[in-house]
């Protein structure tokens, strides 16, 4: 028994022994092979889902991140219309002054890369601890409420302005300025911008009268008045403790005609030879907005991109014979805006135009506003544009905007390519209420 049991365990051990002779030999070459090639297409199935991971979530961020900015600009819009007293339709807009128009006095009038879109006058209220500089002082810190203090010679905010708490014992201020919003397509000249277009934005705004704390014009040698400045700006025999901006002149409600006439009758300080050197620069206000270029059919739904629908129609022809006025009143119907492009001297119904700008198609003649391009008659930007509704009707005047940005270019700044189909648009439009007033002191 012992014997047999000692012959099988040694044939077991030399099974045993063979088996692992064969094991040490290792794998072939066509079995590396095999298992490379496997191994191969399993991480090019992973990669690409893993960049298609990433690429997804670089594009939704692209676009989370234009939404944010077109959403901000127009809430920046909408608090800065909110003290409009009067917004300038597309006859102003658009037109030169010699059709009855301002766009030819506007900041910018002979750069046709910036079209003007919204225009407007606001009141602006500074606050007494608003910090300021006078037109004599390097110091910017002045407040507001210390403006009106014989406080030359004791440096900025000195002790006899200010109350125990430390305010400023004077007032606030008001002030009036002219708004200008641009769509804006050039090469940038830095590589700060995208070669997208721009909304910029530019400010021109009136000086602060030279008066005394309790808002009487300063005489000379008044008792608590400061004295009567150097020669600066001397406008109707008021002195300025801040400057108007050069070129701004304030616009004049005492001509003849209605609201409107009055206000298209503004004309830059020193016209016809004004200029507007030394006056604030512009800000953008927006980058990477759409400049897919206009193509027959938005303005009446018939285009075969319907990503870039317009929301309301072209400027049409209000017959000068009709007792009522059939005006696009809400800034909502889509296939129809208000008057016309063409100056028709004789008929003013046709001039109440709301939508600016009234026709998107561009112009040869280079007096024209809308257009984009010296000499090329062609399809501009439909990215940005309003609708003026109660046009020329002061405290009653509103505005609808629409701006439209491209994500792509956020993602490839140069290209040059627009699909402009609707994944790639980003829209938004908001409708705001003027309620600045006219006249009212603090």
């Amino acid at each position: 028994m012992l014997a047999s049991i000692k012959q099988w365990a040694g044939r077991v051990g030399r099974r045993v022994l063979r088996s692992r002779k064969r094991g040490s030999r290792g794998f072939t070459l066509l079995e590396l092979l095999v298992a490379s090639l496997i191994a191969s297409v399993l991480v090019a199935v992973l990669l690409t889902f893993l960049t298609g991971i990433l690429e997804s979530n670089r594009i939704e961020e692209a676009k989370a991140a234009t939404q944010d900015e077109v959403q901000s600009a127009l809430r920046y819009i909408a608090d800065d219309l909110q003290e409009a007293v009067y917004i300038y339709d597309a006859d102003a807009v658009t037109r030169d002054v010699a059709q009855g128009g301002i766009r030819d006095v506007l900041r910018f009038a002979d750069d046709t890369d910036r079209i003007p879109v919204l225009v407007f006058w606001k009141r602006a209220f500074l606050p007494p601890t608003f910090q300021v500089q006078r037109f004599n002082d390097a110091n910017p810190d002045w407040l507001v409420g210390c403006l009106d203090y014989d406080n030359q010679s004791i440096g900025p905010n000195p002790n006899n302005c200010r109350n125990a708490d430390g305010s400023p014992k004077g007032r606030g201020k008001f002030r009036y300025s002219l708004v200008s919003y641009y769509l804006q397509k050039n090469n940038p000249s830095e590589d700060v911008w995208s070669n997208a277009a721009r909304i910029i934005r530019f400010e021109l705004r009136d000086g602060v009268v030279w008066n005394c704390f309790n808002g009487a014009t300063a005489p000379a040698g008044a008792s608590g008045c400061p004295p009567i400045p150097p020669v600066n700006v001397n406008r109707n025999n008021s002195y300025f403790i801040i400057n108007p901006d050069p070129g701004f002149a304030p616009f004049d409600l005492s001509g003849g005609g209605d609201i409107k006439a009055r206000f298209n009758a503004w004309r830059p300080a020193g016209f016809p030879t004004f200029s507007y050197a030394g006056a604030p620069a512009s800000e953008v206000l927006l980058d990477f907005v759409d400049d897919t270029p206009f193509v027959t059919g938005q303005d009446t739904g018939g285009a075969p991109n319907s990503a870039v629908r317009i929301d309301v129609g072209p400027n049409t022809t209000i017959p000068s014979g009709a007792t009522t006025l059939t005006v696009n009143q809400n800034c909502s119907d889509p296939d129809r805006g208000v008057g016309i492009e063409g100056y028709l001297p004789g008929t003013p119904r046709t001039h109440l135009a709301q939508r600016i700008p009234g026709q998107f198609v561009q112009s040869v003649n280079l007096n024209r506003a809308r257009e984009i391009s010296s000499g090329v008659a062609s399809g501009t930007y439909t990215s940005f544009y309003v609708c003026v509704a109660n046009s020329g009707t002061p405290n009653r005047t509103s505005a609808r905007v629409w701006i439209r940005a491209n994500y792509r270019v956020r993602l490839q700044p140069n290209i040059n390519f627009r699909r402009a189909d609707s994944t790639e648009l980003v829209t938004g439009s908001t409708t705001v209420l003027g309620r600045g007033l006219f006249n009212i002191d603090s």
